[in-house]
């Protein structure tokens, strides 16, 4: 029996071996609690819900899942899908994409805020999924603190006032086009992405 990719890998556990992995190899390998299994299960609530969005009525629940942080001059948390040649209404400052894909920004606050701005109980689809993405953000975070803590910027990466974060969790769904742009080495402000298609 093979070993599984979590086995050849040396994670590290404490500040010191972050460090130690860094300077060795440029980054650090940190544990994530959850397996594949909850990640292909990620994958299809988000799936279903963007299904539910395409419905008569859907985009109640799309705008329930948008705001933005004005005091920190930037667009926040949204579901929208991306299209080659077609500017994101979410990002103000980013030239239109090449890419074809749904994109969800979800974060600390996105599960209250869509219950506030519904009013009443979330789908089932929608509920689910949300669920799913708190779960995954959540362990993330931990994963971020201590790789924070290594590096001594943990008061500049994780804000004490959850108001004030601007790392999130990223699911995408990419959809077949005729684009040749590939994804080239670049900064995400996110604690974690999730490429369903990868």
């Amino acid at each position: 029996m093979s070993e599984t990719l979590a086995e050849q890998v040396e994670i590290a556990h404490t500040p010191d071996e972050v460090r130690e992995q860094m300077h060795d190899q440029g980054y650090a390998n940190l544990d994530f609690a959850l397996d594949s299994r909850q990640r292909n299960s990620l994958f299809r609530s988000f799936k279903n819900f963007v299904q539910l969005t395409q419905e008569p009525g859907g985009e109640k629940l799309v705008d329930a899942l948008a705001y933005k942080r004005n005091d920190l001059g930037n667009s926040a948390y949204f579901l929208t899908l991306r299209q080659p040649g077609i500017h994101n209404p979410h990002e103000d400052q980013r030239e239109a994409g090449q890419d074809h894909k749904y994109i969800m920004h979800h974060g600390v606050q996105t599960t209250k805020r869509a219950e506030a701005a519904l009013g009443e109980a979330l789908p089932r689809e929608m509920e689910n999924f949300l669920a799913k993405c708190d779960e995954f953000y959540f362990n993330a975070r931990i994963a971020a603190e201590l790789g924070a803590k290594a590096l001594g910027i943990e008061k500049i990466l994780l804000p004490e006032n959850e108001e004030d974060d601007v790392h999130l969790l990223r699911v995408i769904d990419y959809i077949a086009s005729d684009s040749e742009e590939l994804g080239e080495a670049h900064f995400d402000r996110s604690a974690v992405t999730m490429a369903c298609g990868e």
